[in-house]
């Protein structure tokens, strides 16, 4: 009998702590849910530009896209690829088409994961490629690495569906282009308009 009455007692007082572990008065919280990938396109200005060995500016990228997909450690950090590509210019003197394509790495901090509208922090480094092609069939490319900081907002429309505004400041560490060509500054800021879907 007092075997029974001890594991009985036993039994309750384990019952009562696992109740309070699940309540989350334990060490561990409880594990909550959040979307694990985000997929996004934005579309937005640009301040880059090209220019002559004179000085004299040939070339504005003055649109620019990209697509982004990312996946989600936690609730406030997530990780993933991006593509960026301008459309393409032609037409202008001495140049018969001028485009750019660039693909990075993004970590994007969610600096207000719960509320809407959310604010967030992004770092990307990566690769820009521009190519030149000339009234000659002559071409030239040049690839240069770059890092990009950024803040931006968002909020949801529905279910998974959001939409956002977004400022970068990029900085490429090479500023020639080809033979002629170099960009105005290697800085760059832009501005873009985001589409997306969590899930």
């Amino acid at each position: 009998m007092k075997h029974f009455l001890l594991l009985a007692l036993l039994l309750s007082y384990v019952s009562s702590y696992a109740q309070m572990y699940r309540a989350g008065q334990g060490a561990l919280p409880e594990p909550v849910n959040f979307p694990r990938f985000e997929i996004s396109v934005g579309s937005g200005l640009t301040s880059a530009s090209l220019q002559d060995p004179s000085g004299d500016t040939v070339i504005h990228d003055k649109t620019i896209t990209d697509l982004r997909l990312l996946y989600s450690l936690s609730s406030w950090f997530s990780l993933g690829p991006a593509l960026y590509f301008s459309r393409e210019q032609d037409n202008q003197p001495l140049i018969s088409s001028y485009k750019t394509r660039r693909l990075g790495i993004v970590g994007k901090f969610n600096l207000s994961p719960d509320t809407t509208p959310r604010s967030y922090a992004l770092l990307e480094a990566g690769a820009m490629k521009r190519k030149i092609s000339y009234l000659r069939f002559v071409e030239d490319k040049e690839t240069t690495p770059y890092l990009t900081a950024g803040l931006g907002t968002e909020v949801d429309i529905c279910s998974g569906f959001f939409l956002g505004l977004e400022g970068r400041l990029s900085y490429f560490f090479k500023d020639k282009v080809g033979n002629f060509f170099q960009l105005n500054s290697p800085w760059e800021a832009s501005f873009a308009l985001r589409a997306g879907l969590h899930f």
